[in-house]
């Protein structure tokens, strides 16, 4: 990016949000989900153009950029169907109070919009994590204006999303304030966002140390803001003794797969194979080696994200004990290979760093002897976004204990297959604990993402002719709203 986004545009561009969003904040449903509707369609009728400029900086296949700017599409309608259906507003109504010391009492509670949100692009998602992304398209569901920090791995592709997104405010008749987007090769810009008093929350995609540092800074404010980070994971599999026995031959050719697809460069990728140290692992190991020792070398996303492959590789094999299992052809510069290392149990838990994420082409085999060193390596990881389980059903009865362990740990948890693949769907959770996200209680995909921008108010024995619509006696939008405690779309009579 030749030019970058002064302080003082920062700040002009955060007021411009902020008066456009007290205008679109008494938009009602219907409203909100026609603007939605309206830059889905401006994002599926965008050309060949948009595919070819993310490919060019990004170095990501042209059919993997097609198929995710579709998925994209269809989060932005799916999330303005949310809004029509009522579901992720949590609309609770009780008109029926009993004690006498409550008669007359009339409570409506509604979800509304925190304010103008923060959104952080992230680099290996130029469509769907970053400036049209899924957190920009929840946070205008839930009533919000939007400022949003460019990647610089994508400028030229930002650029092109942000005018998708003032176009479809034009034709909508919305004002064009209600999106803006910053770009900033220093912390300074998004920092300054961060602590700007018109920000009400964030949302970020991305490392640890960063999310980490936007998230200490929201919370030093005078007004301390909620920041939803979606940040480091390594996403661990644990194949167990029956399934491995079975189909460990298979297992590594699927896992080959897996591995090379878009280079890695996955935020659920496998990072951690967990296997039976018995000799069905000549079968697995013999596969993968014949599968990987072929394949090219792969471009990543930017040059400090293959400084950082390198560094991890190289801090993994300076450790004891850890050897090279498999590999492809050596990568140079921005290229890198795909390799498979493998360790043992005792060694694996002694060594902290080798828990840690590898973004990229690189995954890690730990071998268990024993249940107790199964159930020890399931204890030792921090919260994650997936887990996945390989088993048969005798494996599954056999270990209830292990699997309510990992299930503790991940927000996702996969039965015999891996973790890419994130659908958007009501019953999507892609979140977890701390450090996979900063909050476990929602999730950044699927139309109940937009619940991170709300905020509950409840209107009080309210004068029924100014109520918002989405609470008045008629139902007039025909939302779903929980009345006197029962889940329905009927009027109040």
């Amino acid at each position: 990016m030749d030019s970058f986004t002064s302080i003082e545009n920062i700040d002009k561009i955060v007021k411009q949000a902020h008066q456009a969003y007290l205008w679109y904040k008494n938009k009602h449903v219907k409203d909100r989900a026609y603007l939605l509707h309206s830059i889905a369609s401006e994002i599926e009728n965008s050309d060949e153009e948009i595919i070819s400029i993310a490919h060019q900086e990004t170095h990501l296949p042209k059919e993997a950029l097609r198929a995710e700017k579709s998925w994209l599409v269809e989060a932005w309608r799916e999330n303005a169907e949310a809004l029509l259906s009522g579901h992720v507003l949590d609309i609770r109504i009780d008109t029926k109070v009993h004690g006498s010391d409550y008669e007359g009492y009339d409570l409506r509670t509604i979800g509304k919009g925190l304010g103008t949100v923060t959104v952080f692009g992230a680099s290996n998602w130029p469509f769907a994590f970053s400036t049209a992304g899924v957190d920009t398209s929840a946070a205008f569901a839930a009533g919000c204006a939007v400022v949003v920090k460019a990647h610089a791995a994508h400028p030229k592709t930002s650029v092109y999303m942000e005018q998708v997104i003032k176009r479809a405010l034009e034709k909508a008749g919305y004002p064009k304030g209600l999106f803006g987007q910053i770009f900033s090769n220093r912390n300074a810009g998004g920092q300054y966002l961060v602590k700007h008093k018109l920000i009400k929350a964030v949302g970020f995609t991305g490392s640890v140390s960063g999310g980490r540092a936007i998230y200490d800074t929201a919370g030093k404010r005078a007004e301390p803001i909620p920041v939803f980070a979606e940040m480091g994971s390594v996403n661990p599999v644990f194949v167990l003794p029956a399934y491995w026995k079975n189909n460990a031959a298979a297992f590594a050719q699927r896992f080959k797969d897996f591995l090379t697809d878009k280079a890695g460069q996955y935020c659920t990728n496998n990072g951690v194979l967990i296997v039976p140290e018995t000799e069905e692992f000549n079968s697995f190991s013999a596969v993968l080696q014949n599968e990987l020792k072929a394949m090219e070398p792969q471009a990543l996303l930017t040059d400090s994200i293959a400084d950082s492959f390198r560094r991890g590789k190289a801090a993994a094999l300076n450790v004891d004990q850890v050897e090279i299992l498999a590999q492809g052809k050596p990568g140079d510069g921005i290229s890198v290979e795909s390799i498979v290392l493998k360790t043992d149990t005792p060694v694996f838990l002694a060594n902290e760093n080798l828990s840690e994420e590898v973004f990229g082409t690189f995954s890690i085999v730990v071998t268990y002897k024993n249940e107790d060193e199964l159930a020890a390596l399931s204890q030792h990881f921090a919260s994650q976004l997936t887990a996945c389980i390989f088993a048969e059903k005798q494996d599954l009865h056999k270990y209830q204990a292990l699997v309510e362990t990992v299930s503790d740990m991940a927000g996702r948890l996969m039965l015999n297959n891996f973790s890419n693949g994130v659908r958007v769907l009501y019953a999507t959770q892609h979140g977890g604990g701390y450090p996979a996200t900063s909050d476990s209680r929602f999730t950044a995909v699927g139309p109940f993402s937009i619940k991170r921008f709300l905020k509950p108010v409840a209107y009080q024995n309210w004068d029924p002719d100014y109520l918002p619509m989405e609470l008045q006696n008629k139902n007039p939008l025909g939302l779903w709203r929980i009345i006197n405690g029962e889940p329905t779309r009927n009027a109040i009579r």
